[in-house]
């Protein structure tokens, strides 16, 4: 009631207390909020570590809302070490219970090969994208319009799925219309360059402007071109400038060289060389190419055409988890391992039986199933010498049922839940550092 000032004069302070109070006897939903007002400073001074371990309780009690929070901790290393490993395994909680924005999160850290699984190549990347798409369908199919923007731009690309220009059309407006700004600068995109549907200038730039409007980058930036090159309306170069601005304000290389332009020539702002290179050291301080060629042409000859970026076509959104909010109700890429060392000391079998073990605990099988074979997975896993998992488990076999998938997801979900695995001996390190692990309902598992 003091939170949202319903029937009492909103007062964040006051919730603060009544929250604690309730958290500290158990109750769950408090204990989230109470996170909450410590994640945003808002009754309480701003303290992430704090927020964490009130999300960390109530996560442990299995609320949805709380797992998820927590993940986007570790995801974004706020008040917590960065760990895509625990990332992963937080959302993974909060998916299974059908949480969208976990399965979102955790297609996107898929299909861009986070952390230390950026390094995954052939037949095991494409696997890796078609996983994300599944995790994006979940998503999609409850009608997160993050998921569905991020579902019709594989439709689009035929990244991971079919290619399907319709699909991909009627995702991205599906979330277009919803106000998910990078579907609008997606199905700006499409009708920007005819890309599988008819070329409708008009319509793109309405969506266009949508993106913009709402903060994109990408969008303003190509905003921006048009009105400096004079595509599909009247050159306007002060109005040019001006979404150039809001991008370069953004970070976005690109833009800050193209300002640094018009500043350098005068186009729609006053003439100004001291800005113009203030803008392209931002822009060459990040790699952009063609501000570090501006740059040595004012220092080496005062005078010159200096170069601008135009749009890489195609290019896919950055993905920025700042821009993921904490609720209070964006999986890496897999690893290519290596085999294991011939030499390696063998595991003793009490070793490998209080891991079986433990595991064997943690994977919750699907139930309902005749097919008991369906259900058996092959995963790889690495270990740190800590004794914790490095990168994500990758599962390399499993079955094309919806309960073999459900099986193998319950696996990698097994595994980092139950690390670390202080089981494991030194001297065995180098049996243990790299491990193939077979799944198996009737005998869980073989190694």
């Amino acid at each position: 009631m003091y939170d949202q000032g319903r029937g009492v004069a909103q007062d964040a302070v006051e919730a603060a207390n009544w929250y604690r109070k309730a958290a500290e006897q158990g109750d769950v939903d408090a204990q989230n909020n109470l996170a909450l007002m410590y994640y945003k400073g808002r009754g309480v001074a701003q303290d992430a570590a704090e927020a964490v371990k009130w999300f960390r309780k109530a996560a442990d009690q299995r609320n949805a809302n709380a797992q998820y929070n927590l993940a986007l901790m570790y995801d974004q290393g706020q008040g917590v070490a960065q760990s895509d490993t625990d990332a992963l395994r937080w959302y993974l909680k909060a998916a299974k219970q059908g949480d969208a924005d976990a399965q979102t999160n955790i297609g996107v850290m898929y299909e861009e090969g986070r952390g230390a699984l950026s390094d995954f190549k052939g037949l095991n990347q494409q696997w890796r994208v078609m996983t994300a798409a599944r995790w994006f369908k979940k998503a999609a199919d409850q009608g997160l319009p993050r998921g569905q923007a991020r579902l019709g731009w594989m439709y689009a690309r035929g990244i991971g799925v079919a290619k399907d220009p319709a699909l991909a059309e009627k995702l991205l407006r599906k979330a277009a219309k919803q106000g998910e700004s990078d579907a609008q600068y997606h199905l700006a995109i499409m009708y920007d360059t005819g890309q599988d549907v008819t070329h409708d200038a008009a319509e793109a730039l309405i969506w266009y402007r949508k993106a913009a409007d709402q903060g994109n980058a990408d969008a303003q930036f190509d905003l921006a071109l048009k009105y400096d090159q004079g595509q599909d309306f009247e050159l306007d170069a002060a109005e040019a400038a001006n979404w150039y601005r809001k991008a370069a304000d953004q970070g976005k290389a690109s833009a800050q060289n193209n300002l640094g332009v018009m500043y350098f020539e005068g186009h729609g702002v006053a003439q100004d060389t001291a800005t113009a290179e203030f803008s392209w050291r931002k822009a060459a301080g990040q790699g952009n190419a063609k501000a570090q060629d501006n740059l040595r042409m004012i220092e080496t000859k005062g005078n010159g055409t200096a170069a601008k970026d135009s749009r890489a076509e195609d290019s896919p959104p950055e993905h920025d988890p700042t821009s993921q909010t904490m609720t209070g109700k964006t999986v890496s890429e897999l690893d290519a391992l290596g085999t294991a060392d011939d030499t390696a000391t063998t595991m003793s079998p009490s070793e490998f039986d209080a891991m079986r073990t433990r595991v064997r605990q943690l994977w919750h099988i699907p139930s309902g199933r005749e097919h008991p074979e369906e259900l058996r997975v092959t995963v790889v896993i690495r270990l740190g010498r800590d004794r914790r998992v490095i990168g994500i488990p990758q599962v390399i076999k499993r079955g094309e049922t919806r309960l073999a998938e459900a099986a193998a997801d319950a696996a990698v979900q097994a595994l980092l839940a139950a690390q670390p695995y202080d089981m494991l001996r030194d001297e065995s390190y180098s049996a243990w550092k790299e491990m193939e692990i077979d799944f198996d309902p009737e005998f869980m598992f073989r190694n």
